[in-house]
């Protein structure tokens, strides 16, 4: 048996014994002393030596029936919400929520750009390029992959232009974001004077 079985099974007996305990303390000496005065115990084997009748366990051990509850010097006293917690449900299959809540994530499949898109995209990076690509202030909406997922997101980004990179092909912002060419999917260029004028 694996020890979580083990400890699952330690824990259930553990429930078991605590509700049997609070049902017999709820229970005061008097009611079992009219309950079982007359019963025939006699079949009992708790080592306790059988005399025939619950009378004569409760004559035996009249002595211990009234003493105060122990309460231990050394071990604080467990709170009600701490006990409780013993016996809480667990997550049996760990992760899988998680693993539900991925599945049921939306993603974006990455855009095939049209002539007339890339005719447009081509003329924002030419103009970029014109005015000095340092400086210039750009809004830029582009696909990020997803790191999990097939698809991605689009995500749109206004700043400055700090460079750009034409061997790696990267587009660098002042906020220190780096943009790939291949995903940008739309740039809008503002230069002061002139062409998309702010």
């Amino acid at each position: 048996m694996s020890r979580k079985w083990r400890n699952i099974l330690i824990g259930v007996l553990a429930a078991a014994l605590v509700i049997t305990g609070v049902t017999l303390l709820s229970r005061s000496p008097d009611n079992f002393r009219e309950k079982y005065a007359g019963a025939d115990l006699s079949s009992d084997v708790s080592g306790i030596e059988r005399s025939g009748t619950y009378a004569a366990y409760l004559e035996k051990y009249a002595d211990l029936l009234d003493l105060p509850h122990h309460v231990s010097s050394s071990h604080p006293k467990m709170s009600l919400s701490d006990r409780a917690a013993q016996f809480s449900p667990f997550a049996a299959l760990t992760g899988y929520d998680s693993y539900i809540r991925e599945e049921g994530r939306q993603v974006a499949s990455r855009p095939e750009l049209g002539e007339e898109e890339r005719a447009e995209l081509d003329e924002q990076f030419r103009l970029l390029e014109q005015n000095g690509d340092r400086g210039v202030f750009v809004t830029v909406t582009y696909f990020e992959e997803d790191l999990r997922k097939d698809g991605g997101a689009f995500r749109t980004v206004s700043g400055i232009v700090r460079s750009l990179d034409r061997v790696r092909k990267i587009l660098r912002m002042e906020d220190r974001t780096t943009i790939p060419f291949d995903d940008i999917v739309n740039l809008s260029v503002f230069l002061k004077n002139g062409e998309n004028e702010l």
